[in-house]
């Protein structure tokens, strides 16, 4: 047998080789060509991904919100725990300067607090409503509380306006208003005493400012602690000089005004 036998094909075969190598071809060209043949979906992710994002912003949101509910929580534990130093003594928690709940050793903006608390009709009618105020503690109430003094008042629209039930003085007392009778009521104030307080208060026009007691005579700070927690100022009590028309005489005898001084503005005046 010679070697060109081993490659004859019978017609039969020949067409059998043929249509394997046609069918290899088109398997090997198929996965080219069907991406062509199929048109590809386009699939809109736009909503999805802003839902995502959304999500995202909500759980970015809610641990900045959880980060502050924390830092919040810490800050108030330290505060409460914090020991206050105060420096008390007696005072009237309603209408007193926020310069002298500083003066108690009360921090500035528990301080505030307390302001705003009244600045929108807040009043304290019993010691314990002083608890109330947020931030003040239990370490800051219990010294504060022997020295909180709230003078009893009448029921009135206006409860720290005087009033009066039979012969019982109400207080606080408006300062400007009151006579001898209602000044000798406050614990520190004797006849005596009333009558230099009202020589005084005819000497200025009427006081401006209840801190005017300090310049009365014999006034030390100790009877003042006392004093002024019961006393408030109306400021329609108080006569104004006209600068312009008073005598040097009427001038000079204006506590403020040296007589030298009354001189000097006459003088200018003219």
């Amino acid at each position: 047998m010679k070697i060109k036998d081993f490659f004859y094909f019978s017609r039969r075969e020949r067409n059998g080789i043929l249509i394997l190598l046609i069918i290899l071809l088109l398997s090997l060209l198929l996965p080219l060509s069907l991406p062509l043949l199929v048109k590809k979906e386009q699939r809109d992710f736009s909503q999805f991904d802003s839902l995502i994002e959304d999500i995202e912003k909500s759980m970015a949101l809610g641990k900045q919100e959880n980060l502050f509910e924390k830092q919040k929580k810490t800050f108030y534990e330290s505060f409460k725990n914090k020991t206050v130093r105060l420096n008390p003594f007696p005072f009237n928690p309603n209408q007193l300067p926020i310069e002298d709940w500083i003066r108690l050793g009360i921090p500035p903006r528990l301080a505030a607090t307390i302001k705003n608390y009244e600045a929108k009709g807040g009043f304290f009618r019993k010691k314990e409503d002083l608890k109330k105020i947020y931030g003040m503690t239990e370490q800051m109430y219990s010294e504060l509380e022997p020295y909180i003094i709230i003078p009893e008042t009448t029921n009135d629209k206006y409860p720290n306006k005087t009033s009066a039930i039979g012969l019982k003085t109400s207080f606080p007392l408006a300062l400007n208003s009151s006579d001898s009778s209602d000044l000798i009521a406050i614990n520190g104030i004797g006849p005596v005493f009333a009558q230099r307080i009202i020589k005084y208060r005819n000497a200025l026009g009427g006081f401006h400012s209840v801190q005017q007691l300090k310049e009365v005579y014999g006034m030390d700070s100790t009877r003042y602690k006392l004093i002024y927690p019961f006393v408030y100022i109306e400021n329609e009590g108080v006569i104004k000089m006209n600068i312009n028309t008073a005598s040097e005489e009427i001038l000079s005898k204006h506590p403020y005004i040296r007589k030298n001084v009354a001189k000097s503005i006459v003088a200018y005046r003219n």
